[in-house]
């Protein structure tokens, strides 16, 4: 009496093949999924950079020169001739460019065109600059008409509380920009997926890899048994 062993070449080959398919198809669905995990890390990383590196310099920025502005205009009191009361006017007026500029207010407003609800918050800074540069220019009136005491007052009062809105809304953009990056570098659940993918994805190609060379080795043994007999 003689039979085959149920391992024949032909087992072997098929086994092999069902492998390589099924492994072709689990490699696509991961593939997918990782693709759609390096979107979401894209736009993760954008949003990051906005709120976080671009945005919170460009605050410090608006910060900066807005104290810049404060002092000119003090100086424009301080200075006792025209000659010195205009250059510190021409600061002044350098100041407020800047500060409305693509390094600061403007900068701001462009980085975050797509986002409502920053757009607001930065039309709301630009009003409080429009309200603090009215007050200057009437300072700055009275100061080269030769109304110190007059602009002095002005300058201790109107112009203070200007100032204090302006840094007050300038402020909150800054501490609401640095608690998004601070938020969006500790969630790191996309980055923690992502990277699960590519090990799930490394781990089944060699375990792959590993059953298709032992069926093979297996198809060619001289010590696997072709047939038995009695």
């Amino acid at each position: 009496m003689s039979g085959q062993s149920a391992v024949t070449p032909k087992f072997l080959a098929r086994a092999a093949a069902i492998c390589c398919v099924v492994f072709a198809v689990f490699a696509i669905l991961v593939g997918f999924m990782g693709i759609s995990s390096a979107k979401q890390m894209g736009a993760r990383v954008a949003v990051m950079y906005n709120d976080g590196s671009r945005g919170v310099a460009l605050c410090g920025n608006v910060s900066a020169g807005f104290q810049k502005m404060r002092v000119a205009l003090r100086n424009v009191l301080l200075s006792k001739d025209m000659t010195g009361k205009r250059r510190h006017m021409d600061e002044l007026d350098e100041c407020e460019a800047y500060l409305r500029g693509a390094e600061a207010i403007h900068g701001l407003t462009d980085t975050f065109k797509d986002n409502p609800a920053r757009t607001d918050e930065i039309g709301i800074i630009e009003a409080k600059l429009d309200d603090y540069t009215a007050v200057a220019e009437r300072i700055t009136g009275f100061s080269l008409a030769g109304m110190d005491a007059e602009a002095l007052a002005m300058l201790n009062n109107e112009a203070e509380r200007a100032a204090e809105e302006f840094s007050k809304v300038a402020g909150v953009l800054s501490d609401d920009l640095n608690d998004s990056a601070r938020r969006m570098a500790d969630d790191s659940t996309a980055v923690k997926k992502f990277k699960a993918l590519i090990l799930a994805n490394v781990g089944l190609s060699v375990g792959m890899c590993i059953i298709i060379v032992c069926l093979t080795l297996l198809q060619f043994s001289p010590f696997r048994v072709l047939s038995t007999s009695d």
